[in-house]
């Protein structure tokens, strides 16, 4: 019984955790417009490079705000930067370009976007060979999870908080006798 217990919990917290993980990717793409694919593609490219997932989502919320062309575009629009962006003479090249694509943010997205070379489709499809991305079904599935999760979480607190108010009166009158 120890056992399946221990397996149970063990269980639980990868599943926490990918639900944590989805949900992020989940936002960070309701954000920018873009798929989960290339979020969590990016996110590990972030993290490898020193960055993170919350500089990603603000420089490409700021692109897909200044780009004119349709949704299903934005991806295609968004690695042509990238390169733009790799090819770049290294420094105040780099900067200027990442800065008018992305904002004051963009010269934190520069060594991520030098990490793949600026090639978006490559790095996206290296992170799905290597399991590390995650597509828009499974993003939304941990969304979900994770909003079932939190409101349990809120009703197991308020079946705590119905407890304690039944025991005040009782410690209340304890405390008085003290």
């Amino acid at each position: 019984a120890a056992g399946v217990a221990v397996v149970g919990r063990e269980l639980y917290d990868i599943t926490k955790k990918a639900a944590e993980f989805g949900s992020e990717i989940y936002d960070a793409s309701q954000k920018t417009g873009l798929g989960a694919d290339v979020i969590s593609s990016l996110k590990a490219s972030a993290e490898q490079a020193g960055s993170s997932l919350e500089a990603v989502t603000k420089g490409v919320a700021r692109f897909a705000k200044q780009y004119e062309g349709t949704n299903a575009d934005l991806r295609e629009e968004l690695g042509k930067t990238f390169k733009q962006i790799a090819d770049a003479k290294p420094g105040f090249e780099q900067l200027t370009i990442a800065q008018a694509k992305f904002g004051k943010g963009g010269a934190d997205l520069i060594p991520m976007i030098n990490s793949f070379d600026g090639d978006l489709e490559g790095l996206v499809k290296r992170m799905e060979e290597l399991g590390i991305s995650i597509d828009d079904e499974a993003a939304a599935a941990a969304d979900a999870f994770g909003d079932q999760m939190d409101t349990l979480g809120m009703q197991i607190a308020g079946v705590g908080r119905t407890i304690g108010t039944a025991f005040m009166p009782q410690f209340t009158a304890m405390a008085g006798e003290i």
